[in-house]
Parts: structure tokens; sequence; C-alpha cells
């Protein structure tokens, strides 16, 4: 069964864990790692069938460890607003969290706008919203039989 992962900077883990834990709420596991020293254990942990997203609203973790995630197996998806092309070929779909494209020097300083602030909790929240739409039949058996 395919699991999905997410990887984050620890400095802005606290969307993910968020996430996590309201998907733990209506039965659902996802995996929430940060840092890249785990670039290698997730390397071996991670599946074919398995989906690793990145999240990284200002490209600059997901820059620092581009290179290291080619040995990963796996669907790679990334979240954020860089829109550099050398993040391209390192992932199997990049979601654009903003129309707005950043400067390279906007990049390189973080970009710090509404996006960097708020972006990723937005982004989960409505992923969250659409998951329990779409599966809220489901969820409401399983809660029933525990």
């Amino acid at each position: 069964m395919a699991e999905p992962y997410f990887l984050i900077s620890d400095t802005s883990s606290n969307a993910p864990k968020q996430f996590q834990e309201a998907l733990l709420a209506v039965d659902k596991l996802i995996y929430v790692y940060t840092s890249s020293n785990v670039i290698y254990a997730l390397s071996t942990e991670i599946e074919d069938d398995d989906l690793l997203v990145v999240c990284s609203v200002t490209g600059n973790y997901a820059n620092a460890i581009a290179s290291d995630l080619d040995a990963i197996k796996g669907e790679k998806v990334l979240l954020t607003t860089n829109r550099s092309k050398d993040l391209i070929s390192h992932f199997g779909l990049i979601v654009y969290m903003s129309n707005q494209t950043f400067s390279p020097e906007e990049i390189k300083y973080g970009n710090r706008s509404v996006y960097t602030r708020y972006g990723l909790s937005v982004y989960l929240d409505m992923l969250y919203n659409l998951y329990v739409t779409t599966y809220h039949q489901d969820i409401i058996s399983k809660l029933k039989q525990q």
C-alpha cells in the first residue's frame, strides 16, 4: 500500500505536524520527517509506489537537498513558491503555491511574504478539507467501528 511521506526543514515543520495530527484524528497516518539528516533513511524506507512531498515554500530547503533526493524511490512532489528551473529535474510534480514570480534575490533571502508566512498552513488545511470531504463516509464508518 502506498504511503505518504512529508519532508520539511526543522524551522518550518509546524504546519505539516498539525496536518499530520488532523489526519490522525480521522484515522489516516502520514509520515513527517524534518531535516536533511533523514535523506539516507528515507532512501531505504520509501518504496516505488510511495509519495514523498517536500515542503519548501521559499525553495531554499529543496535546493539544499535536491541532489540527495535523486536516490529516493517513489513519486516526488514539491510544494513551493520558487520557480527555479534547477528544481524541475528532481521532482515529478511541482505545486506552485503562488502565481507570483520572485526574483533570484528574493528567493535567496527567503522572499518573506504572506505565502512564506501562511501559505503552507493554508495549502495543507485545504488538502485536509479535500481529504475529509472526499472520504467522509469511509472515515465515519471506520470511526464507528472503533
